[in-house]
């Protein structure tokens, strides 16, 4: 009897977690087919599909010279700007790099106002993308060949541009900003956060974004040891260990970056203007999400204006840089993707204005008082400064 009681017991208890395993199962399943996991070739597909409107640009940006550089401009898939619309392809996969430079007919002219535009595509994985670009001016003896330098295999973190803090014996920022693309400034993209802070992230480029809570876009100066901010401590072993945070300038934090959309920029470069106490430095101001990908309706987006030092990215007084992109992936992979919509120094042309009172026949200035009835003229004056077209050298 107590054999069969026992048996009884067991046939029972297997009867429920038979049920239960298959009411587990059931849930498994149905979250799997609610939720597929993240294919990056799908959305890279989609990126080219889903193209805005931009420019053909092989003849205006060419790849970097580096041997392991993925860069290229590669055409979309979207019917309707495909004839008239190239993408350049930072990265598309994991431990990756990717650059691009202006050609030498295409430079960054830092004496003259500027204004590009751009379409920007980050991945759709969204919280798990991986690290980001950057859009750079630099001066860099290395030329095309200018890029991070790593000991190793790639890193995500430097993003092609910034020191690789790889190295927990580094006691110095200025031999972190050695491993940088030196005279230049960068505006990054990231995507992926690195804000380990503890002596256990010594060594492993993890720690960039310490203070910081999310996808950001921020400026610096990569080549320069100021942009670096040290931590340092004793490990368990008595051995003190070093490592990095990236001093961002202004940064615009907690943004929605990859979430499989293009995002507009807008860059104004704002030339130094000797009279204006306020411009003794040309300024950069940069604008995300100006424009609705669907519509291409503008909006208000955010923006932030940073002082440029041209000692730093210029110090041979050149007037101009090579400017692009650079990015890298690590673990994971990303689709990080540019189309250019508009590219400053294809055609220079200044404008002024006069404006004249033709009743008294007297230029009018600022603060100017006109009266009811006088008759004015305004003339615009267009200067042309030159131009470098696609193709020409």
């Amino acid at each position: 009897m107590k054999l069969r009681w026992y048996w009884g017991v067991l046939l029972g208890l297997s009867v429920v977690l038979l049920g239960l395993s298959v009411v587990l199962s059931g849930m498994s399943t149905g979250q799997a087919k609610g939720k597929q996991p993240y294919n990056y070739k799908e959305d890279y597909k989609k990126a080219l599909r889903t193209a805005p409107q931009g420019i053909l640009v092989k003849d205006i940006f060419e790849r970097g010279d580096p041997q392991d550089n993925q860069a290229a401009v590669v055409p979309v898939t979207n019917d309707e700007v495909k004839a008239t619309t190239e993408a350049v392809m930072i990265t598309n996969d994991k431990n990756q790099y990717g650059t691009i430079w202006s050609t030498a007919a295409n430079k960054f002219k830092l004496k003259h106002d500027r204004v590009a535009s751009m379409w920007m595509y980050f991945g759709g994985n969204r919280g798990a993308a991986a690290d980001g670009m950057a859009l750079v001016l630099q001066n860099d003896q290395r030329r095309g060949n200018a890029k991070s330098v790593y000991r190793d295999h790639p890193f995500g973190e430097p993003l092609g541009v910034w020191g690789v803090d790889d190295d927990k014996e580094l006691r110095d920022a200025q031999g972190l900003a050695k491993r940088a693309i030196q005279n230049s400034w960068a505006l990054e993209f990231d995507t992926h956060l690195n804000n380990s802070d503890n002596l256990r992230s010594a060594g492993t480029a993890d720690s960039f974004d310490i203070g910081l809570k999310g996808p950001h876009i921020a400026a610096a100066y990569p080549g320069e040891a100021s942009s670096y901010q040290q931590h340092s401590g004793v490990r368990y072993n008595m051995d003190r260990v070093f490592y990095y945070h990236l001093v961002h300038q202004k940064p615009i934090d907690q943004l929605s970056l990859a979430d499989g959309q293009w995002h507009h920029v807008t860059l104004s470069w704002q030339a130094a203007d000797p009279e204006d106490p306020q411009r003794a430095l040309p300024q950069m101001t940069y604008t995300f999400d100006d424009k609705d990908p669907e519509t291409n309706v503008e909006r208000p987006g955010y923006t932030r204006t940073v002082p440029v030092d041209p000692k730093i990215i210029d110090p041979t007084g050149s007037g101009e840089t090579m400017w692009g992109f650079t990015g890298a992936t690590g673990e994971a992979a990303a689709n990080n993707l540019v189309i250019f919509e508009g590219v400053p120094g294809l055609v220079d042309i200044s404008a002024h204005t006069e404006l004249t009172n033709l009743t008294t026949n007297q230029v009018v200035r600022d603060g100017d008082r006109l009266k009811n009835g006088d008759r004015v003229r305004l003339q615009y004056q267009l200067t042309y400064q030159g131009a470098s077209f696609p193709g020409s050298r």
